[in-house]
């Protein structure tokens, strides 16, 4: 990597989409909770080992660099995120912090669609062409990582179930 951080972290899991999934909604709480206690994080989905790594019978997900920074770079607090219209079929208030949420260069590759009174997520792949090939890789981490940020805005009254759906991009199911 061209910059150093102290430390490290990497995450194996299985390689399917829902295990992706679940290591980017895990890996986003640490992240949140890194920078909650003032440690500065980097999500590192190049940063991938040179020689393929298996850690008990799992691959290599993904890796985060950490670390206590002598000094807090200026934050760009105009993030380039998508309207809440272009994210689901209502314009539901509780669905701002999906909005706000990281992806792998901006894609914001989830949409929600209303399902009585909770949320089907779907998967919605191509809505951004995207600079690296191979990076649509951490599109299913990303759809953790939005999940990790309804969970940690309404962690009393969250949930997420699969349902079975015959429709091929359904992640599942939220509700608040």
């Amino acid at each position: 990597m061209n910059w150093k951080a102290p430390h490290y972290i990497a995450i194996y899991s299985n390689d399917d989409d829902m295990s992706a999934v679940n290591v980017g909604f895990v890996f986003q709480q640490v992240d949140l909770r890194m920078q909650a206690e003032g440690i500065g994080s980097c999500w590192l989905g190049m940063a991938k080992p040179a020689k393929k790594t298996e850690h008990s019978g799992m691959d290599w997900g993904v890796s985060m660099s950490f670390g206590k920074p002598t000094e807090y770079p200026e934050v760009n607090k105009g993030a380039n995120r998508k309207p809440l219209k272009d994210i689901c079929d209502t314009g539901d208030e509780r669905l701002e912090p999906a909005r706000l949420a990281p992806s792998a260069v901006n894609s914001q590759t989830w949409y929600f669609k209303r399902n009585g009174d909770a949320y089907d997520l779907f998967y919605k792949p191509g809505l951004k062409k995207l600079p690296f090939p191979g990076i649509t890789y951490w599109n299913h981490n990303d759809l953790g990582i939005c999940l990790a940020h309804l969970y940690m805005s309404y962690p009393d009254t969250f949930s997420f179930v699969r349902n079975e759906s015959k429709e091929k991009k359904y992640i599942g199911t939220v509700s608040f």
